[in-house]
């Protein structure tokens, strides 16, 4: 497995020689989009791993003009907001609890929470708030390879750590975020998901309970929900590929991954995880609206991309129609010159219809 490795690294930096060019010049950055560029002070990404029971909603605030309190039971759960003057969003606070449906065996991978969707600025989901296990583990192991040569040569080894669990919790938590930010005149979408990252969604339940204070000139407010839809996620072992290997803290590696999606209604998807040591990053897609490209160097966790590739490749939005993703990346974590988690590509689309 050393060889591998070494071959590994040699790919890595002639790698970076035959990465193709838009022609454009990659530009360093000292932080990465993770879901946008955009800097609106009334989007603020927040993240808390507490959870507690029997959680109970204050209501000590008297100037408090609508209430609102919803429940789901499906992967999505949507509140739209539609409103025709200045409110105020004085609380919103979420309890989820995502299950297994019957015994299932998962690397304990997910992603669940809020993000929001304004009609106004389009462009696709704004984080909010979630819970999160990149499901990266610690010290160095071999948990998958894969090669694919031919009509012939196909061979598969897979070691990841898997966990049992029997119509059991895989994440619980009560979220409550912290600002109270101005809502302009216009329509809102509050999009809940839960996302377990090597679960089909048939295999997962989830529970939603949604509290919502507004203040200010409520007149004239709606506000409207939804649930259902279909989650697509992708982690190594679900792309068509020649090759990948995934070797955990050191070395991720995909050559041309491919996944075609078709979608029925509106689809929204980000990468929640990407390639930050040393390496590269390739993403094409294939659209209804035409093809679109990203690439990105990354050398010694320094990072080198178009900004202006990045909506509509790493995060993005489209209509009903045809997709196909096409990916390569090399992420190598460990050298002689010091250490580092290599991380491989995480992508979830939701094809979901807007209430």
């Amino acid at each position: 497995m050393n060889k591998l490795l070494a071959v590994g690294v040699i790919v890595l930096f002639l790698g970076l020689s035959v990465i193709p060019s838009t022609g454009t010049p990659l530009v360093e950055k000292s932080t990465f989009p993770l879901y946008s560029s955009n800097n609106d002070i009334r989007y603020h990404q927040y993240s808390d791993f507490n959870y507690e029971d029997n959680k109970e909603i204050s209501t000590s605030k008297q100037s408090e003009d609508v209430h609102f309190y919803g429940q789901g039971n499906e992967s999505i759960y949507i509140v739209k907001v539609s409103n025709p003057n200045d409110i105020i969003l004085e609380s919103l606070s979420v309890d989820y609890d995502v299950r297994t449906i019957g015994k299932k065996f998962t690397s304990g991978g997910y992603q669940n929470g809020c993000s929001v969707y304004d009609e106004n600025m389009g462009g696709g989901l704004e984080p909010l708030m979630f819970g999160y296990d990149y499901e990266f583990e610690l010290g160095v192991k071999l948990r998958y390879l894969h090669f694919k040569l031919g009509n012939w040569i196909n061979y598969t080894f897979e070691n990841r750590t898997l966990i049992e669990l029997d119509n059991e919790t895989i994440d619980a938590r009560y979220l409550d975020y912290p600002w109270s930010p101005t809502i302009p005149p216009g329509t809102w979408h509050f999009v809940f998901s839960s996302v377990v990252y090597d679960l089909e969604q048939k295999d997962v339940s989830t529970e939603w309970k949604v509290w919502m204070n507004f203040s200010g000139n409520c007149s004239g407010l709606n506000i409207s929900t939804g649930e259902g839809g279909k989650v697509h996620t992708l982690w190594y072992g679900k792309f068509d590929t020649n090759f990948v290997i995934s070797r955990s803290n050191m070395l991720e590696m995909m050559i041309r991954g491919k996944a075609d999606f078709h979608i029925e209604n509106t689809f929204f998807y980000t990468y929640t995880s990407f390639p930050m040591m040393r390496g590269f990053w390739n993403v094409k897609w294939i659209t209804p609206e035409g093809i679109k490209r990203f690439q990105m160097l990354i050398i010694r966790g320094k990072l080198y991309y178009d900004e202006d590739d990045v909506e509509g490749c790493f995060w993005g939005m489209g209509g009903s129609g045809d997709y196909k993703l096409i990916t390569s990346y090399i992420d190598y974590g460990r050298t002689i010159l010091g250490g580092g988690i290599a991380c491989y590509p995480i992508f979830v689309g939701l094809d979901l219809k807007l209430p």
